[in-house]
């Protein structure tokens, strides 16, 4: 397992699907291993104390501006980072990250007088 960067995260659109329970003893080996019993190939840490597990980036998840962004000592470990608000430390066993990205909205293909309203 290997850093991938601080990734934007988004409270109504996450970009990992598999949210853990909230752990004040977080650290990323618990994440790691966590995730790892579970099957998923990432382990991502979000605001100290919450670890998402995935196989996939969603919701066209992007790196933060800075790798420093990433600044919240985990729960479980004061010299450990588990990002911050909105933010999340990502580790893989995979070389490259597959991310996935909303479709776009396809008006002209709804029937009649419908219409798209929102995701």
């Amino acid at each position: 397992w290997s850093y991938k960067g601080c990734y934007v995260d988004g409270a109504n659109a996450r970009v990992f699907a598999d949210q853990q329970n909230d752990n004040s003893a977080l650290t990323i080996e618990s994440c790691i291993n966590t995730c790892v019993g579970l099957g998923y190939s990432i382990a991502a840490m979000e605001y100290s104390v919450q670890c998402f597990c995935d196989d996939f980036v969603r919701n066209g998840g992007t790196l933060a501006s800075s790798d420093s962004d990433c600044a919240m000592t985990c729960g479980g470990q004061s010299n450990e980072v588990c990002s911050g608000p909105n933010l999340l430390s990502v580790y893989s066993n995979e070389a490259t990250l597959q991310i996935y990205h909303p479709p776009a909205t396809q008006n002209a293909l709804l029937p009649g007088d419908w219409q798209y309203v929102s995701q």
